[in-house]
């Protein structure tokens, strides 16, 4: 009997090591998976600030591409205006020259056309102060010729 009492309380002290030992490896191993936990936790963490990181840097980087656009854009648009007032520019000097050259033409045609008449009228002065010379001319010598004949006459009559 002492012999069973012995191994039964061999036994006892056996099967408390073993839940002993079961509880100190449950407890190890929840202190293992808590630990693995908190390390996965830590990682997770860290993943969610490299990707808010990474969102935040290409946000960034969108922002001033965008402001780099929208300079640009701003930068065309003045050029094009620029460019604009060039070509009104441009455009109304042509027109200027333009009318410059009509004024000019439409001034010398003028003037020709009062040369052109101005010739005229000295052609026709001209022509008139010879016709009235010739017939001047004629009637002197119709009365030189008529004064010859009435001395020739008057010399007959003597």
């Amino acid at each position: 009997m002492r012999f069973l009492e012995l191994v039964e309380n061999h036994r006892q002290i056996e099967k408390e090591r073993l839940q002993q030992s079961e509880f100190l490896f449950q407890e190890e191993a929840k202190k293992l998976w808590e630990k693995r936990e908190s390390e996965w936790e830590v990682e997770r963490l860290a993943r969610k600030k490299l990707m808010e990181d990474v969102i935040t840097i290409q946000k960034k980087q969108i922002d001033e591409r965008l402001l780099v656009a929208r300079q640009e854009r701003e930068r065309l648009i003045l050029d094009r205006e620029e460019l604009i007032r060039s070509l009104e520019g441009y455009h109304n000097q042509m027109k200027m020259k333009e009318m410059e050259t009509k004024t000019k033409q439409f001034q010398t045609k003028v003037d020709l056309l009062a040369q052109i008449h101005q010739k005229q009228r000295s052609e026709e002065e001209l022509i008139r102060q010879e016709e009235q010379k010739r017939k001047h001319q004629e009637i002197m010598e119709a009365a030189h010729s008529q004064k010859h004949w009435n001395i020739s006459m008057d010399k007959l009559k003597l």
